[in-house]
């Protein structure tokens, strides 16, 4: 009989056990989340949290470039988001009040710096002319080509279809000297539940 009760209160404080490590874990999982609850956007509270923020993205960072991976972080106080595109742009990300993406702003590329000559061709008239590649390796920046967004902020329109959440805005693509002067789109879109 003591054999019993011993088997019982071990398997009911195995059971309390599991449930609290059970809950402990959601709990933390639930912190990692990112949230917006209470940040400020726009001047507004936003008191959602974004499906956005917790979706599989994906997204372009021009008009002709494939649809790829778009990853959305937190960092410090602001959200960023990165396009793993052609330019590999990392923008702040501001959202509206209903958690949907609105602005990216302090774009930078993360893709490496294209030469602006051969390297390989020291002699050509690129090179001779722009005194780059020389000497390698070349350390110089203004002999790479370094992708830029010329505004300073991108206001983004989201629509809704059947089956997709789409954001996108227009831009100016350019480089450390060269303004196509032309606009191009980013995107950032997610399935819809």
């Amino acid at each position: 009989m003591n054999y019993i009760k011993l088997i019982l209160k071990s398997s009911t404080l195995l059971l309390v056990l599991l449930l609290y490590f059970s809950m402990t874990q959601m709990n933390s999982q639930e912190e990692n989340k990112p949230k917006i609850s209470n940040s400020k956007t726009n001047n507004q509270v936003v008191t959602v949290e974004s499906e956005w923020l917790k979706a599989r993205l994906y997204g372009s960072d021009n008009a002709v470039a494939a649809l790829r991976k778009v990853n959305i972080y937190s960092n410090g106080d602001t959200f960023r988001v990165f396009i793993t595109n052609q330019f590999q742009f990392d923008c702040e990300l501001k959202l509206d009040s209903k958690g949907r993406p609105h602005i990216l702003s302090n774009c930078i590329s993360k893709a490496e710096p294209l030469a602006i000559c051969d390297p390989d061709r020291p002699d050509s008239f690129c090179a001779q002319s722009s005194g780059c590649f020389q000497k390698l390796p070349e350390t110089n920046p203004s002999c790479y080509y370094e992708w830029q967004v010329k505004e300073s902020e991108i206001r983004l329109k989201c629509i809704r279809t059947k089956t997709e959440d789409i954001c996108r805005g227009t831009y100016t693509l350019k480089s450390s000297d060269y303004d196509s002067g032309s606009k191009d789109k980013m995107t950032i879109a997610k399935r819809r539940n």
